[in-house]
């Protein structure tokens, strides 16, 4: 069976391979993919970087991913399917963190030396994992919380945590000193936290892929599952990666805080140098292109900003997927990237419409569940009246009682349904409703 992604997968032996792993493992080759280009991010050196193409500072290779997904769809076995295929990452703490100096902490810490204290790299690589998005959403939203906001900044590998009170003790993590990722786990219900995020920025940053796939509909149950000794590109061999920099220099580097500093007071044998990724002229062209059009337009469309810089980074990832000691991003890779550009935006617009149709409906079901309520309220009011006025024709000492007397024994609310309920009494036969002397009606017991 054909289907309109083909094109992509059967490009490369390794995509072919992710998706037939998956495929048979019963989760969305969409989302295997995304999480497997994050874990070998994760594992590459955050001194490799993106060229500087717009402006003059390199580009992070940090990136995120959401993997949506009703409950029991198979967003945490599809997290599971990409470790199996990298399943080294190189020490990386796989963790979700409660603030934004938290975030700090999983990369440097201080360190007590000769009386005063040192900020040395604990880890320089984390992969913060959300597996349900309302934990992020909670702990993003409590009061003076900074974590979004150091979120965004991981993305742009910019310096992260705060200056303290005391400057010895606080954890500041120097630009392009750490390579993090970030996957979030969410059902369609919680997009609004994301389309809260589209004016900052936060949602931007996130490639979104499916947990659901048309390929797992025509998988025969009795198939069996590809094996891992069968593949030929997996498992990944994340040791064919650039190496990092010796621990003492990372050291170095988060005590100095930055490259340059670091470099000053050292040979030029140890300096500490980026290792720019190389793009094609031709999506060179295209990145300039595309900045010059969000400038004449005043930033256009929201949604699409930082696209190109998402896209740049998948196309990294995909080089170090194809090959793994390779730093010269090809048309092809940029070609791949774009295919799940769209992919994603795609999955974003889907499950932004299935988020607006659930909200319409709650608040038609609401409407209609107050509708019925109030009837509700209407009809024990209309009985009430109906007890209050056999209640006084009971207690009355007249033989009837007039119009005029029952309205002034009843409560304002009572009041409004008066005559629906004495028509009610009149018509089961409770009551009879007779002429006065001068013509108004009275009512009495029958």
């Amino acid at each position: 069976m054909t289907f309109p992604d083909d094109g992509f997968w059967n490009s490369r032996t390794s995509l072919r391979e992710i998706k037939d792993y998956a495929v048979s493992r019963l989760v969305s080759p969409d989302a295997v993919l995304a999480v497997t280009l994050c874990r070998i991010i994760v594992a590459t050196p955050p001194h490799v970087v993106l060229p500087p193409t717009i402006g003059s500072d390199y580009g992070s290779l940090n990136f995120g991913v959401v993997i949506f997904g009703n409950p029991g769809s198979g967003k945490d076995a599809a997290f599971g399917a990409a470790k199996a295929l990298v399943p080294d990452i190189r020490d990386a703490p796989v963790t979700s963190v409660a603030s934004g100096q938290a975030i700090s902490a999983l990369f440097g810490q201080r360190v007590q030396e000769d009386g005063r204290f040192r900020l040395e790299c604990k880890s320089p690589r984390a992969m913060l994992r959300y597996s349900e998005a309302s934990n992020f959403r909670a702990l993003s939203s409590a009061r003076e919380s900074n974590l979004q906001p150091e979120v965004l900044s991981l993305f742009s590998g910019q310096q992260i945590g705060d200056y303290t009170k005391n400057r010895e003790l606080s954890v500041t993590i120097p630009e392009h000193g750490y390579r993090a990722v970030v996957v979030i786990s969410a059902q369609p219900s919680m997009m609004g936290m994301f389309e809260a995020g589209v004016g900052v920025g936060f949602q931007q940053r996130f490639l979104y892929v499916s947990a659901y796939s048309d390929r797992l509909n025509v998988r025969a149950i009795d198939e069996e599952a590809v094996m891992l000794s069968s593949l030929r590109k997996f498992p990944y061999d994340t040791k064919l990666l650039p190496e990092d920099y010796p621990i003492e220099q990372m050291n170095r580097l988060y005590e100095c805080g930055s490259y340059a500093r670091a470099n000053e007071s050292t040979p030029e044998t140890s300096h500490l140098r980026m290792r720019a990724m190389r793009l094609p002229s031709a999506v060179e062209r295209e990145i300039i292109a595309d900045k010059i059009r969000v400038n004449r337009e005043r930033g256009g469309n929201p949604r699409r900003a930082h696209g190109m810089y998402l896209q740049t980074k998948l196309a990294a990832a995909f080089r170090l997927l194809e090959d793994p000691q390779s730093s010269a991003i090809t048309q092809e890779d940029w070609d791949l990237a774009d295919m799940m550009m769209q992919c994603s935006r795609k999955c974003y617009e889907e499950n932004l419409r299935e988020y607006k149709n659930e909200n319409l409906n709650r608040r038609a079901d609401c409407k209609e569940e107050d509708e019925l309520v109030r009837e509700q309220v209407d009809m024990r009011a209309l009985r009430a009246t109906e007890n209050r006025i056999v209640e006084l024709l009971e207690s009355s000492t007249q033989e009837s009682v007039s119009r005029a007397e029952i309205s002034r024994s009843l409560s304002k609310r009572q009041k409004l349904f008066m005559d629906e309920a004495l028509e009610n009494l009149t018509a089961s036969g409770v009551i009879k409703c007779g002429k006065g002397r001068r013509g108004g009606d009275r009512y009495s017991l029958i």
